[in-house]
This record gives structure tokens, C-alpha cells and sequence, in this order.
């Protein structure tokens, strides 16, 4: 973070920051608080004493898995050519445990690509399990990983080791809290096995530091043909950073999209400095895409939350009419010379944007990820790129 910037500057990037962090890991922890590791009973545990890996086949050649901590999502394909993983989720060992489930799973071990769709701990964490493969990316992924694990003073950066340590013993202070308050025996044991699979997680970093950059990467899209299946990446970008991907396998109508939809909450909007003015056009577009009548999707799937992580064409239209009605909206009052004030108070959530209420407004509150009021930050967010 830049010291030489004002207090009301510092504390509207602050709240971008927060908005830019792995935001959808944290909901997955909330949603872990209210009920232990749920899913469908479609899906299967893959056994395994030190991670345990949840399995849900979306085809004959496409596998859902999710691990313990945070509900981090990764989906394996197996084409023609060998296998694909897209996103390693938060360290070399427990990439490995997600590896070996979707080996299992296919009963084949020919992996030839892992896909990076973000920059966050839980996509690029255990890229180094990958170390003898190609892995591909955003060509800004090398920039954001280098930069990420020297950032100690940004603390929501948990590319940065003294951060990924922190991080371990802030869940592990947080459960162990919650553990204690509960009386349930059962609970406590699956409590306590989460707390030590922290622990656990909290000395590797400690063996385990290095995180790979991608050794294939592109600009803005990037198609890979692997004989019976084809996979579309799409960089859509300055979310949780400038290299998140959106991943589409056509003949599986599935749409892999990262961090950048929760089906429950606002989209976060978050830029910086760097950040290209049409950014926004650009998601339009892209969303607009798929949205359309044009092209069906079975599965859409988030980076976290496991089962609950999938949703369906009608989550998305809904953050993309949300996102298109602001950008508009914003424009036309920048245009009008109104001010950042003025504004917010025009596009009030309750009276102009009512017909998103059913999604979440407000998240975490009381945790270092709190976002009381996600529009307003939008809106904030909108008014630096249009002032540049």
C-alpha cells in the first residue's frame, strides 16, 4: 500500500482491497460455521487420512472435487490427450490430495495441463505439485505472484509467506473458539479435525514455499483443442486480480468462472491504478456472451463452496444485469457532473437496484473481510475508473 496517499483515498482502497481478497473462500468458512463439509448425497469421499477429498462426477469425463479447507473447488477433466486440472488449491500437499482423488476417480494419472483461473491462495497455492507439467495462465500471472509474495505490508495478500502463516493461525484461533463453545462431542471431533488439518497446513508452508508462475501463458483468450474435448479461457480480469480466468468446455456445457461470481452475494467490483478503463465493457461483453440464448450451460461452478459452489444460467444473468445497470447508471450521472455524494445517493440500493434483493448486500461482518454495504463499494470502485 502506497503511505503517501490521503486518509480518504487510503480508506477507499482499503475497502477495494478487501472487496479484491478471496472473498468467496471466506463465505465457504461461513458456510462450513452453520454446517460441517455439506453436500449432495451424489457425492462421494474420497478416503484419505490426512485430506479427504469430496468427488462429484458432472459427466463421464468431468469430476468436481472439493477439499476440506475453505470448500475449495477444482474440476478435472480427461480428454484424449490426458488430464486437466484447473486450480491448485492452496499447497503442494493438498494439490497432491486432489490430485490422487481425481486418479482414483478416472483410474488414469496422465495430468498434461493445470489451469491457473485467479491469483488467490486457493487457485495457485499448490501450483508446485504441477512442477514437471505445463501450467497455464494469465500472462500477468508472473507479475501478480512475484509481487504478491513480497507484498507483507498488504495482510489480505496471502501469496506472501508471513501472511499464509498468519492466515493458518488466525482459522485455527477462530474454530478453535468456536469449538470450545459448543457441546455436541460429535461437532467437537469434526472441529478438531479441521483445526488440525490448519495445523497441518500451517508447516508446510514452512517446507513447502515456493509458488510456481505459469510456464504457458496469453492475453485474452486462449483455446485448447484435446481431440474429443476442446477448452475455451477467457481472461476476464481485475477481480481478485488482473489474470482471472473464465474456463469453458463446450461439449460439457460447463463454465468454470473462479472468484468472480457468488451465486448468494453482489458482485465486488475492485479496481486500482492500473486498472484499463474499459474493464467494464469488457465483462459486459463477456458475460453478455454467456447469457445469452446461444450457448447452454449445465454447470456453472465458482472457485468455492463445493456443491453448493454450482448454479445455473439464471445467477449469472442476474450479476450481469446488475453490473450493466450500474456501469449505465454511473456513466450517465458522471456526465451529468454529479457528485461521488450524489450519486450514492441516487442509486440507493433499496430504491434503484430492489430487484437484486435476494442477493446479499453485506458480508462478513466482524471478520477482517467485513463489507457492510458491497453497492456502495461498487459504486466507489465505478467512480475512480470513470475519474481517470
Amino acid at each position: 500500500m502506497n503511505c503517501h496517499i490521503t486518509k480518504a483515498t487510503w480508506f477507499i482502497n482499503q475497502k477495494n482491497e478487501i472487496m479484491r481478497t478471496t472473498i468467496f473462500s471466506i463465505f465457504s468458512l461461513f458456510l462450513f460455521n452453520i454446517g460441517f463439509a455439506q453436500s449432495i448425497p451424489a457425492d462421494r469421499l474420497k478416503a484419505n487420512n490426512d485430506y479427504p477429498i469430496t468427488v462429484k462426477r458432472l459427466s463421464p469425463k468431468v469430476a468436481l472435487l472439493t477439499g476440506r479447507l475453505w470448500h475449495v473447488n477444482s474440476l478435472v477433466i480427461v480428454t484424449n490427450k490426458g488430464m486437466v486440472m484447473i486450480g491448485a488449491p492452496l499447497s503442494k500437499n493438498i494439490t497432491q490430495y486432489y490430485k490422487e482423488a481425481a486418479e482414483k476417480e478416472f483410474n488414469r494419472k496422465d495430468f498434461i495441463y493445470l489451469i491457473n483461473t485467479g491469483m488467490g491462495i486457493e487457485d495457485i497455492g499448490g501450483n508446485s505439485a504441477f512442477k514437471d507439467k505445463t501450467i497455464i495462465g494469465h500472462v500477468n500471472s508472473s507479475k501478480e505472484i512475484t509481487k504478491g509474495k513480497e507484498d507483507t505490508l498488504n495482510k489480505l495478500d496471502y501469496l506472501c509467506l508471513p501472511n499464509r502463516i498468519a492466515m493458518c493461525k488466525d482459522q485455527v484461533a477462530h474454530l478453535e473458539k468456536y469449538r470450545d463453545s459448543i457441546s455436541n462431542k460429535s461437532e467437537k471431533l469434526l472441529y478438531t479435525a479441521y483445526i488440525n488439518t490448519w495445523k497441518d497446513l500451517q508447516n508446510e508452508y514452512f517446507i513447502n514455499k515456493e509458488i510456481l508462475t505459469p510456464n504457458l501463458t496469453f492475453t485474452d483468450e486462449m483455446s485448447l483443442d484435446l481431440g474429443d474435448i476442446s477448452i475455451q479461457l477467457i481472461n476476464y480480469g481485475y477481480k481478485s486480480s488482473s489474470s482471472g480466468l473464465f474456463v469453458y468446455i463446450p461439449e460439457e456445457s460447463i463454465l468454470f468462472t473462479g472468484q468472480i461470481v457468488n451465486k448468494s452475494a453482489l458482485p465486488g467490483i475492485s479496481f486500482n491504478k492500473e486498472t484499463p478503463k474499459n474493464i467494464v465493457t469488457n465483462w459486459i461483453s463477456i458475460l453478455n456472451k454467456f447469457t445469452n440464448n446461444k450457448i447452454e450451460l449445465k454447470y456453472i461452478i465458482s472457485l468455492n463452496g463445493g456443491s453448493d459452489g454450482i448454479y445455473n444460467k439464471e445467477v449469472l444473468s442476474e450479476h450481469y444485469r446488475y453490473i450493466k445497470l450500474l456501469w449505465e447508471q454511473m456513466q450517465q450521472l458522471k456526465n451529468e457532473k454529479k457528485t461521488l455524494g450524489e450519486i450514492k445517493t441516487t442509486l440507493k440500493f433499496e430504491t434503484k437496484f430492489k430487484e437484486f434483493g435476494n442477493l446479499n448486500n453485506s458480508v462478513f461482518p466482524g471478520t477482517p473481510w467485513e463489507i457492510l454495504n458491497i453497492h456502495e463499494n461498487n459504486i466507489e470502485s465505478i467512480w475512480l475508473l470513470l475519474d481517470k
